[in-house]
């Protein structure tokens, strides 16, 4: 979630045409700061073909409870090798879940970084 004043972007799906009865799934990812109650509100516009002059629109909303599932903390240092002047250490630790936590994939989103591990995953 963002708290920002811009207006926010649409999202168009290229390409997806249902049939009547058909249904298709679209993951949403959002981040929430803290604990405690939150209100999705969903907002789908949309029209039966390109050229159609007529948008129709739906809306739901839903109540979610939201709990802190991991600790990130990160350090930078200069590393020794030349190819990557830094080692980037992330420590993730499980901060609340009743049950194990499986961590199967870490990536990175950066104009300049590439993201290359030195080694597996180490868990203690």
């Amino acid at each position: 979630m963002t708290e920002s004043l811009d207006r926010p972007v649409p999202h168009h799906l290229e390409n997806v045409t249902l049939q009547p009865g058909q249904t298709f799934d679209c993951p949403l990812l959002f981040c929430h700061q803290g604990n405690g109650s939150v209100t999705l509100s969903i907002l789908v516009v949309f029209r039966e073909s390109e050229d159609a002059s007529t948008f129709y629109a739906s809306r739901a909303q839903r109540v979610t409870w939201v709990e802190s599932l991991l600790t990130l903390n990160t350090s930078i240092l200069p590393s020794i090798s030349s190819e990557f002047p830094y080692a980037i250490t992330l420590e993730v630790q499980n901060a609340g879940a009743r049950s194990d936590v499986k961590v199967t994939q870490i990536g990175v989103v950066s104009p300049l970084w590439n993201l290359a591990p030195e080694g597996p995953l180490y868990v203690p």
